[in-house]
């Protein structure tokens, strides 16, 4: 239970107790996302296990704007870190390939990277988009899988959004 909100990466420290005997993959899916289809979270797990990876994130391809935290590449395409939109400079925000908030993890180097997170930030949050870059600093490779639906990825947070969602669902309305 987080009692006090302090940002994704302090909601995720909560969770570390409950996964302390857990072995494995660790899927990460933020809760105010109902319209993420099953199959993506699917093909998300199964990228994280064929590339063996420390940490696969689902990422949006989009030219439109998006207020998700912006992925930065290196000069050789490989995931650097993930900025959050209040947070990026001018030539981060450029990018078009934003951060969807879903994540598959190995559990022991999560643990690891949920422990070296602050919350140094405008926001003065714990992001969970901290422990990409402590993995990467690490040596470890992010890999990514990617989608273009943005409908999959609307947060509930608010009475539109709520509209929005059984509009979509009902067939009503396209991609937000």
């Amino acid at each position: 239970e987080q009692k006090e909100q302090l940002g994704t990466g302090h909601a995720a420290q909560q969770a570390k107790l409950a996964l302390h005997d857990f072995s494995g993959d660790v899927l990460v899916v933020c809760g105010d996302m109902p319209l993420i289809k099953s199959q993506t979270l699917i093909d998300l797990v199964n990228r994280h296990r064929e590339k063996k990876s420390a940490c696969t994130v689902l990422t949006l391809k989009s030219s439109e704007k998006k207020d998700f935290g912006l992925v930065i590449r290196d000069e050789q395409g490989s995931v650097s870190k993930i900025v959050e939109c209040k947070d990026a400079s001018e030539d981060e925000k450029k990018v078009d390939e934003f951060n969807s908030g879903v994540y598959c993890f190995d559990k022991h180097l999560f643990s690891k990277a949920l422990d070296e997170i602050g919350n140094n930030n405008i926001q003065k949050e714990y992001y969970l988009t901290d422990t990409i870059q402590y993995i990467v600093s690490s040596g470890f490779v992010i890999e990514t899988e990617q989608i273009t639906d943005t409908t999959q990825l609307l947060g509930i947070n608010t009475q539109e959004d709520l509209s929005l969602a059984e509009k979509i669902l009902m067939g009503e309305t396209g991609p937000f």
